[in-house]
């Protein structure tokens, strides 16, 4: 009888429990989905999409007002941003430039 076997007969339960343990990381390895990166791109807008819609939760800031007159497109001349839900103040954005798409 060799010292590891005298140790694996005194505590062979430790043994077990470790055998267990790694069968079960194993199943959870193989039951874990990956996913490809235009997948995590999407899923960080879906988060970013989450975060300011709603800031209550999040403590994210949102828009919270426009004010001016709306360009051919809706967009506002200002945006009052809030930095957190309760905030008692806001940032004010100014438009600089009119809306631009590029031209395929």
């Amino acid at each position: 009888m060799t010292q590891w076997d005298s140790i694996e007969n005194r505590h062979g339960w430790v043994f077990k429990a470790a055998e267990k343990l790694i069968e079960a990381k194993m199943k959870e390895k193989e039951r874990m989905k990956t996913i490809t990166d235009e997948e995590y791109k999407l899923f960080q807008k879906l988060k970013k999409i989450w975060l300011h819609s709603t800031p209550e939760q999040s403590g994210q800031y949102f828009i919270c007002s426009e004010c001016g007159e709306k360009d051919k497109v809706g967009l506002p001349e200002k945006i009052l941003v809030c930095p957190a839900y309760g905030s008692d103040g806001f940032a004010v954005y100014t438009k600089t430039t009119d809306y631009s798409a590029p031209s395929y």
